[in-house]
């Protein structure tokens, strides 16, 4: 059996730790590609279930958020690109995936946004 020098074998295993272990910012490394259009219509095209305007409960049901807490947060300013408020509640199904998709990044900067203003 060939002998293995140690210290290659040493440098490949801590060039894996380097890039395990490298220090990324948070948006490095929670970047991912916006969903297009495409991708969206792609993933409803033989889905009857879900029409192009949803109501309250299929948002819920797409979403899986609770119908209150879809309200909650429309009334918190979330969904805003994709809601129809007041009576009945009524979301764009495309731009409410790509929303709720997108949720985190919403949190971020309305935390920041709040923290700003000297809210919490």
């Amino acid at each position: 059996m060939p002998e293995m020098d140690g210290s290659v074998a040493m440098g490949s295993h801590n060039t894996e730790l380097d890039w395990r272990h490298r220090n990324f910012s948070r948006r490095q490394r929670n970047h991912r590609k916006p969903l297009s259009k495409d991708e969206i219509v792609a993933a409803f095209r033989n889905e009857d279930r879900f029409p192009p305007l949803l109501s309250l409960e299929q948002a819920s049901e797409l979403s899986h958020y609770a119908p209150g807490t879809i309200k909650r947060l429309v009334s918190e300013g979330f969904f805003c690109n994709s809601v129809k408020r007041n009576k009945p509640v009524l979301f764009w199904r495309d731009r409410f995936v790509q929303e709720v998709m997108e949720m985190n990044a919403a949190r971020e900067r309305q935390k920041n946004s709040n923290s700003q203003r000297g809210g919490d």
